[in-house]
């Protein structure tokens, strides 16, 4: 994990140290979702999701999973 790319985290979608710590180790780890419950999160989906990592609830994470399952 880069600190680097936890700094621009941080800077570019609005979130807190430890936010962006752990987004920055899901990306860095090549992570294709980043389930949270975090309110505060998933309101900043759209800007971290430019870091090529799909942010989703538990709910909306298993609904996605589920419909490319079908297709």
């Amino acid at each position: 994990m880069s600190k680097a790319l936890q700094t621009e985290i941080k800077e570019t979608c609005g979130v807190k140290d430890w936010d962006a710590f752990h987004l920055a180790a899901a990306i860095g780890g090549k992570a294709q979702f980043f389930i949270t419950v975090d309110k505060y999160i998933i309101r900043r989906a759209e800007a971290i999701e430019k870091f090529g990592i799909r942010v989703r609830d538990p709910l909306g994470f298993l609904q996605e999973v589920k419909y490319e399952q079908r297709t």
